[in-house]
């Protein structure tokens, strides 16, 4: 790591072995058109490129080298699962999927409800993918449940885990978070309302307007010339907003604590979060590869 320019900057390096085992990466670059799609208001943001299949392969080459028993053994059982299943879980599950992804997140507001966020990945067979969670949900014996249907003119699934953690005894995290998605244009969009996959879809149709977008963020403006025209993968934190996001949730749920005289808390002392978060800084990482390794590479 260095210091430059008044920030950290962290660099690491990972030499690839051809003969060795496979790697997810695919080759491709992040097509960084995908920033129209980003609120201009967001926090943060990631965009990647994985061969999610080749990461079954991966493992699977990995055990092999371990021990060959050991993994046809292991190859056996899985045979006979995926015969219960009903799928086969590198070709119906992983195979279903395509090689990038996007991902966004808004500032918390509230502690009632997850902040808005949206990850976009890329598909290859929508409707083997809903076969195979629907038959997942089915073998769960009731602990998950799939439901689909049209709801604000959209075909959306949900899923719900119906387990509660905390027995009764306290907040139930899973009433909060019902992971819903739908697919538009080749990607199966994911977020935990219709109201979020809505704005994901509506962003998704618009102009390539930068006056509507991340690229108008002035944290992320302050970053983005530093980021290289190919990469393997991309990501965006603005930790001042974030951090005053946290801070004023934080001390607004102080101020309705009841404060004894006992209790050595001066409210009215606690700092403006601008005196806390002048300090801070946007960071943005990176990751580029040759036909040698990859280099990855965090500033912040």
């Amino acid at each position: 790591g260095s210091y430059e320019n008044g920030k950290s900057v962290s660099r690491a390096y990972h030499a690839l072995d051809r003969k060795g085992l496979m790697t997810a990466a695919t080759g491709r670059k992040v097509d960084m058109g995908f920033l129209k799609w980003v609120p201009k208001d967001a926090v943060a943001f990631s965009a990647w490129n994985m061969d999610v299949a080749s990461i079954y392969d991966t493992m699977v080459k990995g055990l092999q080298a371990y021990d060959p028993e050991v993994a046809d053994m292991a190859m056996g059982q899985l045979a006979k699962v995926e015969e219960q299943l009903g799928f086969k879980v590198r070709e119906d599950l992983f195979g279903s999927f395509g090689d990038h992804g996007v991902s966004w997140s808004m500032a918390v507001s509230t502690m009632m409800s997850m902040p808005e966020s949206a990850i976009l990945l890329a598909i290859k067979d929508q409707e083997k993918l809903v076969t195979v969670l629907r038959n997942m949900s089915q073998l769960s014996n009731g602990m998950v449940d799939f439901e689909e249907g049209e709801r604000r003119g959209i075909k959306v699934y949900s899923i719900r885990v119906n387990w509660d953690p905390t027995e009764g005894m306290g907040m139930n995290p899973f009433d909060m978070i019902t992971p819903t998605f739908a697919f538009k244009d080749g990607y199966m969009v994911v977020g935990f309302s219709v109201g979020d996959i809505k704005r994901v879809f509506k962003r998704m149709d618009r102009e390539d307007d930068p006056k509507g977008d991340i690229r108008s963020n002035k944290e992320f403006a302050a970053v983005a010339a530093s980021i290289p025209a190919a990469v393997d993968s991309v990501s965006f934190t603005d930790w001042k907003t974030q951090f005053e996001s946290l801070y004023q949730l934080a001390t607004g749920m102080l101020a309705l604590v009841p404060m004894g005289q006992d209790i050595p808390i001066d409210m009215s002392l606690l700092p403006d979060s601008g005196t806390l978060t002048q300090h801070l800084f946007a960071s943005v990482s990176y990751t580029t590869s040759d036909a040698n390794g990859i280099e990855s590479i965090t500033s912040s």
